[in-house]
């Protein structure tokens, strides 16, 4: 079907994952805010609660600069990344690797999120956020920069060095925003994060 064309139907998956976002993002969101007691008022508005205090959520992360300039942070390394790994099967494909390892390179990248918060986490007790966005932007260059070369085979090294690079991100935003939210709005904040994680994913897959 002419209207199904790769294009099209690559962007299906971005949609659906946003949808499921914000379906997760009110799950998350009535599960931390139950209503108090069965038949009360509060009951027949747990929707209109929830976004109350989404709302208050929202304008608290407007207001804190650093929570604020944590998740921009996160927009920008992670939608990137992520859509660099969403078509990683290409990449691999042009730099001669075989398909048949391709699993195995999945589980290699799957290692990494074992070794680099443990990495990330001793590097964020010691160090100012400073040093977490100069690492992060370091680590996304030199991967980014050295993949578009596609060296056959060794063109593996900077996929790896691209993959550690939103392993890193992830850890150091969780951690920054665990540190500086307070411990009632927590989980909101952390779901405005992963919403705004899948618009970022999503307008980038589209363009």
């Amino acid at each position: 079907n002419n209207n199904f064309t790769q294009d099209v139907t690559m962007r299906f998956p971005l949609y659906l994952t946003l949808i499921l976002r914000i379906l997760a993002f009110i799950t998350t969101l009535q599960l931390e805010y139950p209503n108090e007691s069965p038949g009360t008022e509060a009951e027949k508005t747990p929707v209109k609660e929830a976004f109350g205090l989404t709302l208050k959520a929202g304008l608290w992360i407007l207001k804190t600069k650093f929570a604020l300039s944590v998740i921009l942070f996160g927009m920008m390394f992670d939608g990137i990344i992520r859509m660099v790994i969403t078509l990683s099967s290409q990449y691999y494909r042009m730099v001669e690797l075989p398909e048949s390892t391709f699993g195995l390179i999945g589980s290699l990248v799957a290692m990494l999120g074992f070794i680099i918060p443990k990495i990330a986490n001793t590097l964020a007790e010691k160090k100012k956020p400073a040093h977490a966005i100069a690492i992060t932007a370091g680590l996304s260059l030199t991967g980014l920069s050295t993949m578009s070369l596609f060296w056959p085979y060794t063109g593996l090294i900077p996929a790896l060095i691209t993959f550690s690079a939103m392993y890193f991100t992830g850890f150091f935003v969780s951690f920054y925003i665990n540190k500086v939210t307070p411990s009632d709005q927590r989980a909101t904040v952390l779901s405005f994060k992963g919403l705004a994680y899948n618009i970022s994913y999503g307008i980038l897959g589209v363009l």
